[in-house]
């Protein structure tokens, strides 16, 4: 199964990008992809490979059609035929990610998060449903606006 989405405004820190899904039975993996584009053959500013065949998830990159340095570190909390909540937060500088609500892991830039404008889930999972939220705060006024976009 796959989905894809548009990010709406743009890639920019203060974004909050939850997904909730379900992995299929006898899921052997599936993907969490921020992309430049529509296509999968675009460059990648963070890639995470579930693989419940090898019980890691992989975290990683692509640019010019070649795949940097992966990280394999944290526990596989994913099952199959489960229900999953995935959030991702944008910062200045790193994504972190979070798995039901638990912190995961860290993943620094590799490249313009300006150039990110797309989301895409496909493989053995089914998607519930994507949120954008945008959390932007003024320290002077102390207000915090949220905006929220569901697909």
């Amino acid at each position: 199964m796959s989905h894809i989405s548009p990010i709406p405004g743009g890639m920019r820190a203060g974004l909050v990008i939850t997904i909730k899904g379900e992995v299929l039975p006898g899921a052997k993996r599936f993907r969490v992809d921020l992309q430049t584009g529509k296509s999968r053959d675009g460059d990648i500013q963070f890639h995470s490979g579930i693989r419940l065949d090898e019980g890691v998830i992989v975290r990683n990159n692509r640019s010019n059609d070649v795949w940097h340095a992966e990280d394999r570190y944290g526990t596989l909390n994913i099952h199959q035929g489960r229900a999953f909540w995935i959030e991702i937060s944008v910062e200045v500088d790193k994504y972190v990610m979070y798995i039901d609500g638990k912190f995961f892991c860290i993943f620094p830039h590799r490249m313009s998060m300006s150039q990110v404008t797309h989301l895409s889930v496909y493989g053995d999972c089914l998607v519930e449903s994507v949120t954008f939220k945008i959390r932007e705060s003024s320290e002077q006024r102390f207000v915090t606006t949220t905006t929220e976009y569901v697909y």
